[in-house]
């Protein structure tokens, strides 16, 4: 395969990880808005902090995007070199 062809797709492969990890981001936290009715402790406005809202959403919000980014990039990688 052309090395500039594979790279031209590698490139896109990871502009898609970042997309669908931005969209997955953005439907986690209109889920936690309509379970909780606030916003998420991405931004805190507040001097009082609910440690445990605060390090659930990160550890849920981190391990999700993380996760989607390594799946969509792993499987992208199979179908450029033709494996999967």
């Amino acid at each position: 395969m052309d090395t500039s062809n594979e790279r031209v797709k590698e490139v896109a492969l990871a502009v898609g990880a970042f997309a669908a990890s931005y969209l997955l981001k953005r439907i986690l936290e209109e889920g936690y808005e309509r379970v909780y009715h606030e916003e998420p402790p991405n931004a805190i406005k507040d001097e009082e902090i609910n440690w445990g809202k605060l390090l659930g959403w990160a550890i849920v919000s981190g391990v999700s995007a993380a996760s989607l980014k390594i799946l969509i990039k792993r499987y992208g990688a199979k179908k450029i070199r033709g494996i999967g």
